[in-house]
């Protein structure tokens, strides 16, 4: 179903056995998809972890640039954290901190510049490296600013444990870049899992309804929900 929370757009696939809460921001670049196309990802972490998942619609590029998606998400965090629901029993990230944080195939590097992109061009059917620069530029706009990427965003704050699902493609090198520095860098705790996939294509979980891989790294998400949400 669709959602407002204070002002905040979503759709909310829910469980009658809720017992936690977890945001989810959907893929796309930053310039396409919506909670509609990820729809498999969300509904299978509600039924999974027994979890209220609520969707979020953030802005696009290229009507809205950065940082737009990157105000829409703390936006919707504290809206959820205003109905009632305590910081402790979501899984994102935010300010009061929450549980923990879950990256399916993460875009943790908006410079594009981790060999992978090259080395491991032509594996996944998704997507050739030459776009990504080019989605990049929609979003960022002619200034590139270091606070939009993950890899080179402050993390001294962001110590909740994290759980990441990535493919063998292209951003394998930023993901275990972003790996990297949250065991150097950040407090109370590191990375909980980083998994790298074989042979699968980017954001895999989306295709849960038809691949073994995708339910399985759904069941771990879950897992780990529920685990940092005892």
């Amino acid at each position: 179903m669709h959602s407002r929370c204070r002002a905040v757009n979503g759709s909310c696939p829910t469980t009658p056995r809720a017992r936690r809460d977890s945001l989810y921001l959907h893929g796309g670049g930053y310039y396409f998809c919506s909670p509609r196309s990820h729809l498999a990802i969300a509904f299978g972490l509600a039924t999974r972890a027994h979890a209220g998942v609520f969707s979020l619609d953030y802005r696009l590029a290229p009507e809205h640039r950065f940082p737009a998606a990157l105000d829409d998400a703390p936006a919707a965090y504290h809206a959820l954290l205003a109905k009632g629901i305590g910081s402790e029993a979501v899984v994102i990230a935010g300010d009061p901190l929450p549980a923990g944080a879950i990256l399916f195939s993460p875009w943790t590097d908006l410079t594009c510049s981790g060999a992978s992109m090259r080395t491991n061009e032509g594996r996944d059917p998704m997507y050739h490296a030459s776009a990504f620069p080019k989605v990049a530029a929609l979003y960022l706009g002619r200034r590139r600013r270091c606070g939009a990427s993950l890899r080179t965003a402050a993390l001294r704050r962001f110590h909740p444990p994290a759980a990441a699902s990535d493919s063998d493609g292209r951003q394998r090198t930023a993901a275990r870049r972003f790996d990297a520095r949250r065991r150097q860098g950040t407090r109370g705790g590191c990375l909980a899992d980083l998994r790298i996939w074989p042979k699968v294509p980017h954001i895999f979980p989306i295709w849960a309804p038809f691949m073994p891989e995708a339910r399985e790294a759904l069941d771990d998400a879950a897992r780990f929900i529920a685990r940092m949400t005892a």
